[in-house]
């Protein structure tokens, strides 16, 4: 049985999501992320718009910067470099580069519901 998760993200994430340009979500290692699983479904809303995913590969990194090296950019957010992705991500993770914990890069494909 493929379990369920709700996942709050940014309304540009979203739409990006929403029109298939965007494939991986990076999270870290921690809360909900520490137990999802290939096959699993993430619902990913906002106040305006919602949206599920499969997940189809979850690959662990040791850190945000082996992330951004290893993965396809584009894929994360279209037309960024690794230094505004970077800016983005410590927005949300202020201590993002001194965090101990791993890195995930959560790849999936959008499917109905």
């Amino acid at each position: 049985m493929n379990n369920l998760y709700r996942v709050s993200i940014n309304g540009c994430a979203l739409n990006r999501i929403i029109a298939g340009k965007k494939t991986i979500e990076g999270r870290i290692k921690r809360g909900i992320f520490k137990q999802i699983n290939v096959g699993d479904i993430i619902q990913f809303y906002n106040s305006d718009n919602k949206c599920q995913a499969k997940i189809i590969n979850i690959i662990e990194y040791k850190n945000i910067l082996e992330y951004l090296s290893c993965e396809n950019l584009d894929k994360i957010n279209p037309n960024k470099s690794r230094e505004e992705i970077m800016k983005i991500y410590k927005k949300c993770y202020p201590n993002i580069l001194n965090n101990s914990k791993f890195f995930l890069a959560i790849r999936f494909k959008l499917i109905d519901f």
